[in-house]
């Protein structure tokens, strides 16, 4: 026996047309409305600010790399949840579970940067004619109830300030290869690093002279895959080298980051209940007791936040140029390789 019982059957068969970007789709399901507002009800978005409360608190001393990792990941994670949610609000309010299965990176990489950029020319099933984050706080927020008009423009800015600053870290190609990073088979080192400008006494040890550029205890770093510099393939092209990156972040800035995040998705949540209204339970809207909340997770940031050195591999030093098909040769006539399957499609 489970706690809810089994979807009935209806008389009808429900169906939605709508797009995830600009590829057309359409969902049918004899439990259409009920079965967006049960998944809308299930969206935890509590489950961010645990993170941030249980991780915090374990930042002074060890295991704190991975508590700071642990932090990272969540945050990287929220983002993602979070311009999901505002995406499928704006393109399928009335099947968000239907859009959800069908989005994919690309898809909302492409709609996320098409709102932050300004062209915001969003197909949408909320009657936007140009999409912005300022818009789409108004239209979503307009429900919440607040007696002081500039203080509630204070809110909806504030919002839409927030989930701008998300957006370009999620279209951070090196954000992206991070968060990848990290979830994948854990391709990262923790800890961060600092840069101080002058000349060193011992290589390789700072000397006291030296002037700081910044830095931070936590942090990470990782490879990140390069085409041959002047390759004419580009990113296609099948041979690369690795080129090392390492990020510095604030962990207290991204639990503070989490918190916010968490209350975003429960508003949204809300919003989105709202569009469709439903009436099972009452709908709610949170907010920081204190507006200039929204600025803490960028209060503290490291001097520097990034940095990437390595030597490079140009095209003139690639040896034995080869193209995908002649790879493929050299492999099937590989010893080791002559039992396995290789792949019979074209390769550049």
């Amino acid at each position: 026996m489970t706690n809810s019982p089994l979807p009935m059957r209806s008389d009808t068969l429900y169906w939605s047309y709508f797009l995830v970007h600009r590829r057309p789709m359409c969902v049918y399901d004899w439990r259409l409305r009920e079965k967006n507002l049960d998944f809308l009800n299930a969206v935890d978005g509590k489950y961010f600010a645990y993170l941030a409360e249980v991780h915090q608190t374990r930042l002074t001393a060890e295991p704190k790399h991975q508590a700071a990792t642990a932090l990272r990941i969540g945050y990287h994670h929220g983002i993602e949840t979070l311009l999901t949610l505002l995406c499928a609000a704006l393109q399928a309010p009335d099947c968000v579970f239907a859009w959800i299965q069908k989005c994919r990176t690309e898809d909302l990489r492409s709609i996320v940067g098409e709102i932050t950029t300004g062209r915001g020319q969003v197909f949408n099933k909320v009657r936007m004619d140009a999409v912005t984050w300022t818009g789409l706080s108004k239209l979503l927020f307009e429900g919440i109830e607040e007696n002081d008009p500039a203080v509630k423009e204070r809110l909806l800015d504030g919002y839409s300030r927030f989930w701008t600053r998300l957006s370009h870290e999620f279209l951070s190609e090196h954000n992206q290869t991070e968060y990848n990073s990290l979830k994948h088979g854990f391709r990262t080192r923790p800890g961060g690093f600092s840069l101080a400008i002058g000349t060193e006494v011992t290589p390789g040890i700072p000397a006291p002279h030296m002037r700081s550029i910044g830095g931070s205890e936590f942090g990470s770093s990782f490879l990140i895959a390069q085409p041959p510099r002047n390759s004419s393939s580009g990113r296609r092209d099948p041979i690369f080298y690795t080129r090392s990156h390492s990020v510095n972040w604030n962990p207290t800035s991204i639990a503070h980051g989490l918190e916010l995040i968490a209350i975003s998705i429960g508003n949204v949540v809300g919003a989105i209940r709202a569009l469709n209204v439903d009436t099972s339970s009452a709908i709610t809207f949170q907010a920081p007791v204190d507006l200039e909340y929204f600025e803490k997770p960028w209060l503290e940031r490291p001097g520097v936040n990034n940095f990437s050195m390595d030597i490079d591999v140009d095209e003139s030093e690639i040896a034995n140029r080869r193209t995908g098909r002649e790879i493929l040769e050299i492999l099937r006539g590989a010893n080791e390789c002559r039992n396995v399957p290789l792949p019979s499609t074209e390769a550049n």
